[in-house]
């Protein structure tokens, strides 16, 4: 699958970590990675969770002054997990005598990356991202990122929003596995025809079946039978084009990015949960209304909620509630 699906974009980056003390000259010297780590608990959360929400609390994540950023996540990855031994056939090691307790070759990283994953509303088509997404961000909250990245492999080459964008991008790994939950619906995305694809295979498969049994029968009578097996050479080769062909068509058709669910941007997500909040409030309050008055009292929440209006009455990025 691609960065670009459903109408978001699903970055993924990972940038190495410096391994050097942050002030060598320091009485008591810490590490960059300690210090990125310490940075990203203090980086704030978005307040969407009994925790997070309280009233004693202030502030919230930067990435809620982003009027695009769906998901976000900033952690490092210190060395990749050991998922234990390689699994063989049990009859296969005994019979090859293998010594289980004879280490393997286990995978380790050359240094501590940080990754930075987020799930954002690209610009038109989407051309112009990561790019373009990277210097917003660098415009609504520049000083929280200069405080992250800073413990990062080359940062000092950052100036402004486009140099932060061209660095961060040499990160970047493809997003092979997207998830995209705003289709309440079957997308309209056709399925590949099943019978076109054998029609294409089996046609020359056919061909060549006909050939051979057409030397078999040449053989068994005692005629020539050159001509039926170049035939069927041919038609081997054809089969295996027809194949290369489905193959192609099936990866293309599964590469091809899901469409646009309707009012899947952030903005309308957001008034969608407004709207629901207090489309339930205003459910409980007018059980016992009678029609007169629940009509008048729907008018009302109409005119107050103005559910056309994306930026009036809505619900702010980063919180739980409206």
């Amino acid at each position: 699958m691609p960065n670009l699906d459903g109408g978001h974009y699903f970055l993924t980056i990972l940038i190495p970590v410096r391994t050097d003390l942050v002030d060598p000259g320091a009485i008591a010297p810490i590490s960059h990675l300690h210090a990125l780590k310490t940075e990203l608990e203090r980086l704030l959360p978005a307040r969407q969770s009994p925790v997070t929400s309280k009233a004693d609390r202030d502030g919230n994540s930067p990435f809620a002054r982003s009027n695009r950023t769906h998901f976000a996540r900033l952690f490092v990855i210190d060395d990749v997990a050991f998922n234990g031994r390689v699994p063989k056939n049990t009859l296969v090691s005994a019979i090859k005598g293998a010594v289980l307790t004879d280490p393997q070759p286990v995978d380790h990283l050359s240094q501590p990356f940080l990754a930075f994953t987020a799930d954002f509303d690209p610009k038109g088509n989407g051309d112009t991202e990561p790019t373009d997404y990277l210097k917003h961000l660098w415009s609504v909250m520049e000083a929280d990122l200069r405080r992250v990245f800073q413990h990062c492999l080359q940062f000092d080459t950052v100036r402004d929003g486009a140099s932060f964008a061209a660095w961060v991008i040499k990160g970047q790994l493809e997003t092979t596995m997207p998830f995209n939950d705003y289709w309440i619906t079957p997308p309209p995305f056709p399925s590949i025809s099943t019978k076109l694809l054998t029609v294409i295979a089996a046609v020359p498969a056919a061909a060549m079946l006909i050939c051979l049994i057409g030397a078999f029968c040449a053989w068994l009578f005692n005629h020539p039978m050159n001509a039926w097996i170049t035939y069927a050479g041919i038609a081997f080769l054809l089969t295996l084009i027809a194949i290369g062909i489905d193959y192609i068509m099936v990866m293309r058709a599964g590469a091809k990015p899901l469409p646009t669910a309707p009012n899947s941007d952030l903005r309308s997500v957001l008034k969608s949960m407004y709207l629901q909040q207090n489309f339930i409030d205003f459910m409980g309050d007018h059980q016992l209304s009678s029609p007169a008055e629940l009509r008048a009292a729907f008018r009302e929440f109409v005119a107050r909620t103005a559910p056309d209006d994306l930026d009036r009455q809505t619900q702010s990025p980063g919180v739980i509630r409206s």
